[in-house]
């Protein structure tokens, strides 16, 4: 998380990925962890980091859905929504309840 405060949006993502890797049983924090590190990606223009980031949490979503009920700063929570928008299916989108 460091990394992502201080704006190195590459080292935050690869550093949220090992995090998040190791978190598959505490889906909140696995989730937390992808939407940062989705972020990340995205703000490094790396749609396909994003996209497979993406679609890690709507595997978790899949499993127990919670991603309206994480508590993530409002700014995030729409650049989330605005990539999923462009690089998920309709079908994907879905699952984290993104029209």
């Amino acid at each position: 998380m460091t990394h992502f405060r201080t704006a190195d949006y590459r080292a935050a993502f690869f550093e949220l990925r090992i995090a998040a890797f190791g978190l598959p049983e505490q889906l909140e924090r696995f989730e937390m962890a992808e939407i940062y590190a989705a972020s990340a990606a995205s703000r490094l223009g790396n749609e396909a980091w994003t996209r497979d980031a993406l679609l890690r949490i709507a595997s978790a979503e899949k499993i127990q859905p919670r991603l309206q009920s994480i508590a993530i700063p409002e700014l995030m929570r729409n650049e989330i929504q605005r990539a999923a928008a462009i690089l998920l299916t309709k079908e994907e989108r879905a699952v984290l309840f993104i029209p």
